[in-house]
Formats: structure tokens, sequence, C-alpha cells
């Protein structure tokens, strides 16, 4: 086959800003379609696939996931409460008492850092169900979600 028939295929990201025209590939499961300036709502459970940065695999990686959960749907539903599972191995659990931006922060040990590409899947304990006005299972709106080789926690 000649060289100029291939499609140049860009490498997967360890880094996921919602706002890149790439992202969509490494989405697994459990989001809607990106809205406003590069942010998606999810369904109570989501996944995504994050290429893992060189040097994790000795010192471990950082997960970090930027989320904004409205004020109204804390209210309506009570705490909210996100687990990420990696490899079948359970990260600690975080809980979420008041709308507004967070991050979900967690260490991912190096021996669960072995293969070029990490999948994630996240769990919310709960979420607004789909409704009249709006037939989608909401959860929180993703805005980001990165992996980084311990010591570069981003602010």
């Amino acid at each position: 086959m000649a060289s100029g028939c291939r499609r140049k295929v860009s490498p997967l990201a360890s880094d996921l800003k919602f706002s890149g025209k790439q992202v969509g590939r490494q989405l697994i499961a459990g989001f809607y379609s990106a809205e406003g300036e590069g942010w998606r709502w999810t369904k109570h459970r989501f996944a995504v696939v994050l290429a893992v940065p060189p040097n994790t695999r000795t010192t471990g990686a950082n997960l970090q996931v930027r989320l904004y959960i409205p004020d109204e749907q804390v209210e309506r539903l009570g705490p909210m409460t996100l687990i990420a599972d990696v490899n079948d191995t359970e990260l600690s659990p975080e809980t979420f008492r008041k709308g507004g931006s967070h991050i979900y922060s967690r260490v991912i040990p190096a021996r669960l850092l072995d293969e070029p590409v990490l999948p994630i899947v996240f769990t919310f304990d709960k979420s607004v169900q789909p409704s009249n006005s709006d037939g989608r299972e909401l959860a929180a709106v993703i805005s980001e979600v990165s992996l980084e080789p311990r010591g570069g926690l981003k602010g």
C-alpha cells in the first residue's frame, strides 16, 4: 500500500482537555456531546482512556478530574460521591457536599501503570434521572481529566 494512503493518527493524550478536537476518541462511555467552551455532562458512570506518561511506571502518577456540580443538583440529591476504578483497583472516594467547581485528585501507584494506556472508570453514587424537559441522566460536568508523573500536580 502506498504511504500516501495511510491516515495519520495522533497519539493518545495523558491530559484530556475537553476543548481539544481529538478528545472524543479517548472517551469510552458515559459522556454527552461537548457544550460551551469545552465541557461535557456525564452519566453517573463514565470512562476514559489515557496515555501513561513516561517515568510513571516507577514513580506512580497523579490523576486529576476537573468537574463542576451545579448547586441545585446537590440541593436536590444531597452529597455526591465519586469513585475511580483503575485496573480493578478502586481509588478512594471523594464526597462533594457543595455545588461548584472541584478537583478529584488521587495517586495511582506505579504497579497499576504497566501498560502504555490506562482505562479509568468513574462512578458517581447518584445522578439526576432523565425527565420530560431533559432526557439525559446527569451527574457532573467534566472539563479535563489528566494523568501526570508524581510531583507534577496542577494547581
